[in-house]
């Protein structure tokens, strides 16, 4: 059997887009920490990526072989980084949010928001005015963000597959979030 010889680049170009990945999804990460005040993660984040930008750049500039093959693979790293960033930004849905759901049946915005309150969720409902002052109801629900999976779900469930909501970020609430959400 013969043996294979890995290019010396390969290695460089390989840990240099992984480097790459890793230092943009933790500039995303510590973007999000810092617009929701979570600043202790960002500590730990800094350090780490300062180690990473170190290394990075003592490889990028010390003259070994495949210079322009290792720096476009730091390049192609960062875009996936920036994939990365977004995923782990999903996974972990830091913050508040607050669903508005316009419903125009006055029966199923009940039924709506009993589910809702049955399922654990902060909702109230109220009448709004629409277009040339067509009634229609809101149902508010204020639920953690990583929670909205659940929310979507539940309403799937009562047959509200493509509803009408605007949804906003809270920068904060005042009181308590009840956590026993079932779909």
């Amino acid at each position: 059997m013969e043996h294979i010889i890995i290019p010396a680049v390969v290695l460089p170009a390989i840990l240099m887009f992984f480097a790459g990945g890793i230092t943009n999804a933790m500039s995303t990460l510590r973007t999000i920490f810092t617009s929701k005040k979570l600043t202790r993660p960002n500590y730990v984040l800094t350090f780490i990526d300062a180690i990473l930008f170190a290394e990075v750049m003592k490889q990028l500039t010390s003259g070994s072989k495949g210079g322009l093959i290792v720096t476009v693979s730091f390049a192609f790293g960062k875009v996936f980084g920036v994939w990365l960033g977004d995923k782990l930004e999903d996974k972990i849905a830091i913050g508040v949010s607050e669903v508005q759901l316009f419903i125009k049946d006055k029966d199923k915005m009940k039924e709506t928001a009993d589910s809702l309150r049955d399922s654990g969720f902060s909702v109230t409902s109220f009448v709004a005015f629409g277009m040339n002052g067509e009634k229609r109801y809101v149902v508010e629900t204020v639920l953690q963000r990583r929670e909205l999976p659940i929310y979507y779900k539940l309403l799937g469930n009562l047959g509200i597959d493509e509803p009408t909501a605007k949804v906003k970020s809270l920068s904060s609430i005042q009181g308590k979030l009840i956590k026993k959400h079932t779909a």
